[in-house]
């Protein structure tokens, strides 16, 4: 949820729109409205991203990840997100996804 959040924001301010008006874009909301996914099915899938991510920094709490690894992890975080987020776009013809 976080990246989503990060992206959609950098998304807005790189297109000029104010952050404060209502919008449509987060990913979440993209699969919900265009690609008529079921919202249950959605929030599950939220959630085992969270549950993926819990355990793997509080699974032990005396050995977390070294700073390197957590920089890796949520650098790939975000770049699964924005391919698979530009393919969904992409696929329902959206505009720039950029």
């Amino acid at each position: 949820y976080g990246v989503d959040v990060v992206m959609t924001m950098a998304r807005r301010i790189r297109r000029g729109e104010k952050l404060s008006e209502p919008h449509r874009t987060h990913f979440y909301q993209i699969l919900a409205n265009e690609c008529k996914m079921n919202h249950v099915f959605i929030a599950l899938g939220y959630a085992a991203l969270q549950l993926l991510v819990n355990f793997i920094f509080f699974i032990d709490p005396k050995n977390y990840p070294s700073p390197l690894v957590s920089s890796l992890l949520l650098i790939g975080t975000g770049i699964a997100y924005l391919l698979f987020r530009n393919l969904i776009s992409s696929r329902l013809s959206l505009p720039n996804s950029k």
